[in-house]
């Protein structure tokens, strides 16, 4: 009887702990679930995780609780649906991020874009059309007269080489009607070659007959006045430099880059002027200056509505 009660003992015990083993069993991956579940997550940063609530490390943000819906698993992508949506892997590559090379500049003319006003003739200004620094002149502008008397004479030759060809364009004797037609074109070309005149003018010569007795002297370009040296009645020569005329649609900024930065910056380098103004790296001079130990780099950039 003792051992019938000891069998039926052991065997609830038996019973029992088997009961306790399934239950546990069955129960630990929910459990694992649900710790999986309990604890903080970074918003930004998801691998970051805590039992507490505390702040992420990397982006200081507040750890927010997990949701009940929230899952670390990783999604995986069938090779042949990487390949036909485009997308590529590449080893990851570790650089040393550059620091911007920061220096004051001065805005300077394009020297490019610079030219001289000059007359091929002597003579003396009448009227001063463009008369002051500064001012914006087209392509073409008058900018003043002067009277030259080298240029009333070779006018006046002209005049007289066409009537001569016309009187003997029908002449019997070859020889004259020939030496009249060159003495024109000599007359013609020396008006235009030498003296600079224009067809314009040289077609107004045709037409009234008359010697002109001012010339126009117009601008070569356009671009604003940067120097006058052009005052009535003053007396000119070839030699005299009467505008400087600069085209600032283009202009130079002359950094003054540090000496340990130099090596940094290559010609056809970007530049960042303003936030909305941008050039390109054009020049780097080859000398260092001795006293603030500095490299001149030259920027070539546009210039709407001349910002600068």
């Amino acid at each position: 009887m003792k051992k019938s009660l000891a069998s039926t003992a052991l065997l609830a015990l038996g019973i029992a702990i088997g009961f306790g083993y399934a239950r546990w069993y069955f129960s630990a991956p929910k459990l694992a679930h649900s710790a999986q579940k309990s604890g903080y997550h970074c918003p930004m940063h998801p691998n970051i995780r805590d039992s507490r609530a505390s702040d992420c490390p990397i982006c200081g943000m507040k750890l927010v609780p997990d949701t009940e819906h929230q899952t670390t698993a990783a999604i995986h992508v069938p090779a042949e649906k990487q390949q036909w949506i485009g997308v590529k892997t590449e080893p990851a590559e570790f650089h040393a991020a550059a620091a911007p090379v920061r220096a004051p500049g001065r805005v300077a003319v394009d020297e490019t874009r610079i030219v001289r006003v000059q007359t091929r003739f002597d003579g003396w200004i009448q009227d001063v059309l463009a008369d002051f620094t500064g001012k914006l002149v087209s392509k073409g502008d008058p900018l003043l007269t002067l009277y030259s008397p080298e240029v009333v004479a070779s006018q006046q030759e002209y005049l007289l080489a066409r009537r001569a060809q016309e009187t003997l364009a029908h002449s019997t004797l070859g020889h004259a009607s020939s030496s009249a037609r060159s003495l024109l074109e000599t007359a013609r070309s020396r008006l235009i070659h030498h003296w600079g005149l224009t067809p314009a003018a040289l077609d107004e010569l045709d037409r009234t007959g008359q010697p002109k007795r001012l010339q126009t002297i117009y601008a070569p370009a356009a671009g604003f006045i940067m120097a006058r040296n052009a005052y009535p009645n003053q007396r000119v020569t070839p030699e005299t430099e009467l505008y400087t005329l600069a085209d600032l649609s283009r202009i130079w900024v002359i950094a003054d880059i540090q000496e340990a930065d130099s090596a940094r910056v290559r010609a056809g380098a970007p530049a960042l002027i303003k936030p909305n103004l941008r050039g390109t790296v054009d020049y780097i001079l080859p000398q260092v200056d001795p006293q603030t130990r500095t490299v001149k780099v030259r920027i070539v950039l546009d210039n709407p509505g001349f910002a600068l």
